[in-house]
């Protein structure tokens, strides 16, 4: 009975091994739509600041704390209702984003 199952491990490592690769493949894919969907989140926020508005200010809403502060390279300090006004009154806008 031993020399039967020694004569089988290759038979099921072989029979195994196409299911790992086909998991490996959906992880990698999960991995890849995820990226995606973070991408997609981030060329959409970037659009928005570059437009300012109630979207970019839903954006901030939505996205920071309510203990956000962003401080630009002019040193002011920002607050997220400062920087959500600011978008609504069209007075805050990231040129680059």
């Amino acid at each position: 009975m031993p020399d039967l199952l020694n004569n089988l491990k290759p038979v099921v490592l072989c029979a195994l091994l196409p299911g790992f690769a086909m998991a490996q493949v959906a992880t990698a894919t999960n991995e890849n739509k995820s990226v995606e969907e973070v991408q997609v989140v981030l060329d959409q926020l970037a659009q928005n600041n570059l437009k300012g508005g109630t979207e970019a200010a839903t954006m901030v809403m939505v996205l920071n704390a309510d203990e956000f502060l962003r401080i630009p390279a002019n040193g002011a300090l920002l607050t997220r209702t400062d920087i959500i006004d600011g978008f609504k009154s069209g007075n805050v806008r990231f040129p680059c984003a």
